[in-house]
């Protein structure tokens, strides 16, 4: 049986959230890139606090949904309004 890493779970869950915010597509994915290369490039943290910061770079938007009923109702499109 195939095992499925934490790392694809929270890749999904990032690009979801991508498309549900109206961001572009793959932006979470990005931005742990960065986020990962800065903390070892830049910053030198050991491997456990590089993975730390891994998951919670691609965690980084979830939750940023939650407030699209109240975006909705102020602005009519709470999609359109996260993307601009």
């Amino acid at each position: 049986m195939q095992k499925i890493r934490v790392a694809e779970v929270l890749a999904a869950l990032s690009l979801t959230t991508d498309l549900a915010a109206g961001m572009s597509f793959e932006k979470g994915l990005r931005m742990c890139a960065v986020a990962t290369t800065f903390a070892d490039a830049v910053l030198g943290v050991d491997s456990v606090t590089r993975r730390v910061v891994f998951e919670t770079a691609l965690l980084r938007s979830v939750g940023c949904t939650s407030f699209a009923p109240e975006l909705a109702e102020v602005f009519g499109n709470d999609v359109a309004f996260q993307a601009a």
